[in-house]
């Protein structure tokens, strides 16, 4: 039994001495891995292949090597490997089942490690194909604008994807409006080439509403993607105006509107808030509309905005010339790129502006703003002459024995509304000693004094003569307008400077004074009363002031009234009464003042906040002051000049 074990121990020891060299390994030599089959397969994405990967592990001389330990890794496509590690048999061989991932290069490498030297050994590559059976994705479909202009080209971009679906090129993509015919599509970088593409087109437009846009992806293994997407809404965001369009038009870039205003009030109307003007000439007068913008400066063809090459001019208007723009109560309004032209003030102290703004908020950036001349002051006229005095009436007769005689009523006269009448005779003195009364004072300002009553009649002798009434005070001189008048805040308006009238003058039969002199127009590029307005990069241009008007000279004093006859006497103890006394002559009327001339000002700003910066200042000649008028007392009050400013904060 013993020796029988030991002989079939024995024999397994001779069997196993008696292996092929071929069949050792043999740590002296170099090891490799012969592919067998396997290789090169195809299938479908993340199946497993048909067949086994099978390779057989040599030595340096051939011979296969039996327990040569082989591991199996997949180093591109993304799929797996059953086992991972095999181990050679005797002839060499070692086997692994490989599943495919679902996009790219497939390929998995036979690696190990020499067991004499420790190196890494890659022993085989296994290739495969994936058939590509699903297509690609399409993804980030959208419009530039987002909610473009009815009839209007715009773009459309998206990208496709087969990275994840098969890995093949993309070889194309389409795109449809609501079900219509495919139409082309191009890859962003000109060429496809990537199993995914960023591709584009330019949608010639579509009509005004919601529209459905879908676009499809195509790759290399005829693989066609389901329609990916999205809502469009074609809505009118600017209103566009031209000289070649027609106010009966919607104001899209196709049909344009003629003018600015018919524009501004579509927009407004439409809820759009922005009007995009053509290069041209709009002689109107423009009402701006709470939230409606003004940009100028387009190409009436191509709609590209150069405002230094295509000039947009508004004003002035047919009628009303000296205004171009005005906006009262307006808010988000900018006004951009035009030349803005206002005329010269038509009407005799009128002004001229280019935008007015009331209680507002608004931009107005790179424009150019011209406005034209402030109209001149009126000339006042003289003050009248006053009127001669009257006599005053007789005194009555005294009597024998009798009351003193009453005095004669003195001379009526009014002068403008005053009672400037003489005073009344004195009565006659009583027989006996006793004179008779004073004459009363002339009514008015400083009335001359009545004259001395006739002496008593006992002594027969004539009443004496009234003192003469005292020369009238001359009126005083108008004040000069000054250089600047004021604001109205409600129109808004400049009121011109206007000159003082002289004073009429005083006692007896007064002149009139002189009318004061009108003051000159403004030229006011822009004007702003209660607003928030930033005005930038502006070139602002003024015309002239007016001349402020000629005053009025005043009118001469009237001229001494004659005196009245004194009573009769009935007896000839009774002396006669005296004559009234002479009127005094009226006072000469004071000089009307010349008016204040016309400022030339850039930007008035009115309690207001003004923020203005980057702009140029080109003035006019502000208006020269009136001169004062001439007569009544020789003097006078000339007017001032102008302001001449570019910013004036009131």
């Amino acid at each position: 039994m013993r020796l029988s074990s030991f002989a079939r121990i024995s024999g397994l020891l001779v069997l196993a001495s008696c292996i092929a060299p071929s069949d050792v390994v043999d740590p002296a030599h170099e090891l490799s891995l012969s592919v067998i089959g396997g290789d090169n397969q195809s299938g479908p994405p993340g199946a497993e292949l048909p067949a086994p990967l099978v390779a057989r592990v040599e030595d340096s001389r051939g011979h296969t090597v039996a327990g040569q330990v082989v591991n199996f890794r997949v180093v591109s496509g993304g799929g797996s490997v059953f086992a991972g590690v095999s181990i050679s048999g005797r002839d060499g061989i070692v086997q692994e089942r490989w599943t495919l991932g679902f996009s790219g290069v497939q390929q998995v490498e036979a690696r190990a490690v020499d067991p004499a030297t420790g190196a890494k050994l890659t022993f085989a590559v296994f290739n495969a194909t994936v058939l590509d059976q699903q297509p690609p994705v399409v993804f980030d479909v959208h419009t530039f604008p987002a909610s473009p202009q009815p009839n209007t080209p715009f773009q459309l971009n998206a990208f496709v994807s087969d990275s994840a679906t098969g890995g093949s090129v993309i070889a194309g993509a389409t795109y449809a409006v609501d079900s219509g015919p495919p139409v082309a599509m191009l890859p962003s970088d000109s060429a496809f080439d990537s199993d995914m593409e960023a591709v584009d087109a330019t949608v010639p437009g579509v009509s005004a509403g919601v529209h459905n846009l879908c676009v499809r992806g195509r790759d290399a293994a005829g693989n066609i993607s389901g329609p990916a997407c999205i809502g469009v809404t074609a809505q009118d965001t600017v209103v566009f105006v031209s000289p070649f369009g027609s106010d009966g038009n919607p104001g899209t870039q196709a049909a344009p509107m003629l003018t600015i205003q018919a524009g501004v009030d579509r927009a407004s109307i439409t809820g759009v808030h922005r009007v995009d003007v053509a290069q041209g000439s709009y002689p109107e007068q423009i009402e701006l509309r709470n939230g409606v913008s003004l940009y100028g400066g387009y190409d009436p063809s191509t709609w590209v905005r150069t405002p230094n090459v295509h000039n947009t001019n508004i004003g002035p208007a047919p009628s009303d010339t000296a205004i171009a723009i005005h906006g009262d109560s307006v808010f988000g309004v900018t006004i951009d790129g035009f030349t803005i032209i206002a005329g010269n003030a038509g009407v005799t102290g009128e002004s001229a502006y280019g935008i007015i703004l009331r209680s507002s908020t608004a931009t107005i950036t790179n424009n150019l703003v011209t406005v034209g001349n402030g109209g001149p002051g009126s000339a006042a006229g003289d003050g009248i002459q006053g009127a001669d005095g009257t006599p005053g009436s007789p005194g009555n007769p005294g009597f024998a024995g009798g009351p003193a005689g009453a005095g004669g009523l003195g001379g009526a006269q009014m002068c403008f509304g005053t009672d400037v009448s003489g005073g009344q005779g004195g009565d006659g003195g009583v027989p006996g000693p006793n004179d008779g009364q004073p004459g009363a004072a002339g009514a008015g300002p400083a009335g001359g004094s009545g004259g001395i009553g006739g002496l008593g009649g006992s002594t027969g002798s004539p009443g004496a003569n009234a003192n003469a009434g005292l020369n009238g005070v001359p009126g005083g001189d108008g004040a000069g307008g000054g250089d600047f008048g004021s604001i109205d805040l409600f129109g808004p308006r400049y009121n011109p400077a206007f000159a003082g009238s002289g004073g009429i003058g005083q006692n007896g039969s007064g002149g009139g004074g002189g009318g004061g002199g009108g003051g000159g127009g403004a030229s006011i590029a822009i004007l702003i009363v209660f607003s928030t307005v930033t005005v930038t990069g502006d070139s602002i241009q003024t015309g002239n002031g007016g001349a402020g008007g000629n005053g009025g000279g005043g009118g001469g004093g009237g001229n001494i009234g004659p005196f009245a006859l004194g009573g009769a006497n009935d007896v000839g103890q009774v002396g006669q009464g005296g004559q009234g006394g002479v009127g005094g002559s009226g006072g000469p009327g004071g000089n009307g003042g010349g008016g204040g001339g016309g400022p030339s000002i850039g930007i008035v700003s009115v309690s207001s906040a003004l923020s203005a910066a980057g702009n140029t200042f080109f003035l006019g000649i502000s208006g020269a002051g009136g001169a004062h008028g001439v007569g009544g007392t020789g003097f006078g009050n000339d007017g001032s000049l102008g302001r001449r400013v570019n910013v004036q904060r009131l």
